[in-house]
């Protein structure tokens, strides 16, 4: 409660309130019209003197500054009293309203905080909410998008061994190229090893075994075919149609450890070859100690013609190693194309295989077996895989599928797309150094006739 030396000073503060009061009064008499003042014991008005008024004014002044000295210290001790002064903390603002204030204060801020709580909870189950709203539709968008369709297995199982299909067809053009060369060159092993007489020789010989038919020139040639004449080989040395262009697949490699006795397609592909590029193998020296400078420069000659042959036969070569077998994965690929086939109607295997590939099925018990060589090429899988799929009306009615399957789908087409530009673009540079050794041999005759005619002016 109020401190008991306090009481002296709230009576003193109300007569400064009285004494206050008297003073609004007199300055609002003051403040109203001047008005003669008369004496009240005077039967007649009179005036007052200069020095009354004075003395009246100077005590009014008197009791003004005294009135606001006593308030400003009353305003101080109440303010000390309140808050107290020089570090006093035993005030009544300190020993009442502080507590209270504190009290109050940490009752506000855990209202506050249970609020915040409980707002924090109405947040933190909004977002689980949306959180479970989210996976839920992740999921749903997961079984939509991820449910796999038949025609993504198809071509990715048609793609299994392709890579290993191209290299073994790269493989098998290097060889062919290497064969033509080494023949031309007159190497050991060749029919040419000796002369031009003897490839010839060696080349009809095969004729009369493999390829002579004695209906050929009206029946004249049949004295050219002592033997049994073959009758799924004839002519194929110098036809390109079924040798080469109507086949997907040529039983045709070199990459194995014996070859065997059994004549395959690389048999006839390079009887073709040898019809097709240099039939007449130029003779070299046979004493090469006795050649001259002269002899000298037409060997150098010979191996122009050779390289520039090896250049234009590059290009049989590259057909024939995209037709040539695929990789020993191509057998597991064969059953993916087979059902390729049969869903465009094709059922019949042998009708299945001379499309794909492979030529030889046995029967038993446990079902058809495909022989070792029904291993479809590279050129045969691109084909299945760049026209053969979109031949089937399902691709088309599965295109109305899940955006995500249809994308996916879009991408393979793509990436089979790329590689056969690749095809192409490989095909366009082996055209361009066929074009190359045309524009050399037409400059050549050219650089021939100018030569001949510096000659000429030397002998002048």
């Amino acid at each position: 409660m109020f401190n008991k030396n306090m009481q002296p000073k709230l009576w003193k503060a109300g007569q400064i309130v009285l004494a206050l009061t008297v003073v609004i009064c007199a300055l609002t008499a003051l403040s109203t019209a001047p008005r003669t003042a008369y004496a009240s014991h005077c039967s007649s008005p009179c005036g007052c003197s200069t020095g009354e008024s004075n003395n009246t004014i100077t005590h009014i002044r008197n009791e003004h500054g005294a009135t606001r000295v006593f308030i400003t210290e009353e305003f101080m001790y109440h303010q000390n009293w309140l808050f107290g002064a020089n570090g006093v903390t035993d005030s009544f603002f300190h020993s009442h309203f502080l507590r209270a204030l504190m009290m109050m204060t940490e009752q506000l801020t855990s209202n506050a905080m249970m609020q915040m709580l409980q707002l924090g909870t109405f947040f933190d189950a909004q977002i689980q909410i949306e959180t479970q709203r989210i996976y839920q539709r992740k999921a749903a968008e997961a079984h939509k998008d991820y449910q796999p369709n038949t025609q993504m297995c198809v071509i990715g199982g048609n793609t299994r061994s392709l890579a290993s299909s191209q290299r073994r067809g790269e493989f098998t053009r290097f060889v062919m190229s290497q064969r033509s060369l080494e023949r031309n060159l007159h190497l050991h092993g060749q029919g040419s090893a000796y002369d031009s007489s003897t490839d010839k020789l060696a080349r009809y010989e095969q004729f009369a075994r493999r390829y002579c038919d004695s209906r050929d020139n009206g029946g004249a040639t049949a004295n050219l075919c002592p033997y049994p004449q073959q009758r799924f080989t004839l002519n194929k040395d110098i036809d390109y149609a079924r040798t080469i262009d109507s086949v997907t697949t040529l039983d045709v490699t070199f990459d194995t450890a014996a070859l065997g006795d059994t004549p395959d397609d690389s048999t006839d592909v390079i009887a073709m070859s040898n019809n097709l590029y240099n039939s007449d193998v130029l003779d070299l020296f046979n004493d090469t100690e006795s050649l001259t400078e002269a002899d000298k420069m037409i060997y150098m000659d010979v191996r122009a013609i050779a390289a520039k042959r090896n250049v234009i036969e590059n290009s049989f070569n590259a057909i024939v190693g995209m037709k040539a077998l695929g990789s020993e994965d191509s057998i597991n690929t064969m059953n993916f194309s087979r059902r390729v086939l049969e869903q465009l109607g094709i059922s019949d295997i042998n009708d299945q295989l001379s499309m794909l590939g492979g030529n030889e099925v046995s029967y038993s018990g446990a079902g058809t077996t495909m022989a070792p060589t029904s291993r479809p090429s590279y050129y045969s899988q691109m084909q299945l895989l760049s026209q053969r799929v979109y031949q089937n009306p399902e691709f088309l009615i599965d295109l109305y599928d899940k955006p995500a399957n249809v994308a996916r789908k879009d991408v393979a087409m793509q990436a089979i797309g790329l590689m056969l530009d690749r095809d192409m673009f490989d095909s366009e540079l082996r055209s361009e150094m066929n074009m190359a050794i045309m524009l050399e041999l037409e400059i050549m005759k050219y650089q021939t006739d100018l030569q001949n005619r510096l000659n000429a002016l030397k002998d002048e």
